[in-house]
């Protein structure tokens, strides 16, 4: 999903998409947008929060009144711009299980 960080053509998805975001809040100055990142990841059904410290947190499936469907206790980072996002991306991914 992450693709090549060699070659920025050949970027996954997630990096495109991004780039793509960022560039679409820059083009809404009139409007106050939070970026918010989260890393999940569910391996020999645990879910494991990549960018939380302490990687052994308890995370719950949790619904609210509306029915909305949220991860208790899931990290989640403020990025300001394309490059923290990205950075927050990579420090995921060097937390992530590689069996």
């Amino acid at each position: 999903m992450s693709g090549s960080s060699m070659d920025y053509k050949y970027r996954g998805v997630i990096p495109r998409t991004i780039t793509h975001l960022f560039q679409e809040i820059q083009s809404r100055y009139e409007q106050s947008i939070t970026f918010r990142v989260s890393y999940l990841e569910i391996y020999n059904e645990m879910m494991i929060d990549l960018l939380s410290p302490d990687l052994s947190t308890n995370l719950a499936i949790q619904e609210d009144g509306k029915g909305t469907i949220q991860v208790k206790g899931l990290t989640q980072k403020i990025c300001n711009n394309e490059e923290e996002a990205l950075s927050s991306l990579f420090e995921g991914e060097t937390n992530r299980t590689i069996s």
